[in-house]
Formats: structure tokens, C-alpha cells, sequence
């Protein structure tokens, strides 16, 4: 996992990457809904996950991401989830 200084969402573009069916993707979208963050843009990843542009942003090319605009991303579950509540 790749956890560098971030932006705070508000500051940027951001969009988390999510998998509707997978369990995780749940957590980060709880956690989204719990906090009352609007500004984050939930893009469905299906079959998108292997493509070039997902793996240079993931090469673990799982679900949940949170991305933001400057190129730098989360995507573990439980990491999302920490950052958000930070």
C-alpha cells in the first residue's frame, strides 16, 4: 500500500474506485455516508481493474481506491477508512 501526505478531499479532485458487490467497497461507502462527505466522486470499477490506467494508479488492481487528483492513491479498505476519519 502507497500512503503518502495527501490533500484533504475538499482541496481536490478525488473519486473512490469501488467494487458494488465486495464487502470492503461497503465499508468505505459506510464510512463515506456515516461522515456526511459529499464531495468525493464513487466511481464503479467493474471490469475496469485491469486496464492500464487502473493498474498505474493501482498496480494491486483491487477495490476499494480512493484517488486523488494529484495522481496518488489508497486501496486498502481499512487504510480509506483511517484517512477519512483523520
Amino acid at each position: 500500500m502507497i500512503f503518502k501526505k495527501c490533500k484533504k478531499p475538499e482541496t481536490m479532485a478525488t473519486k473512490l474506485h469501488i467494487l458494488p458487490p465486495s464487502a470492503n467497497s461497503h465499508g468505505a461507502l459506510a464510512t463515506l455516508r456515516e461522515l456526511g462527505i459529499e464531495n468525493i466522486e464513487i466511481v464503479n470499477a467493474y471490469a475496469k481493474t485491469r486496464s492500464p490506467e487502473f493498474l498505474a494508479m493501482n498496480p494491486c488492481h483491487t477495490c476499494p481506491t480512493l484517488e486523488f487528483g494529484d495522481g496518488v492513491a489508497i486501496w486498502e479498505s481499512c487504510a480509506i477508512m483511517r484517512y477519512l476519519c483523520r
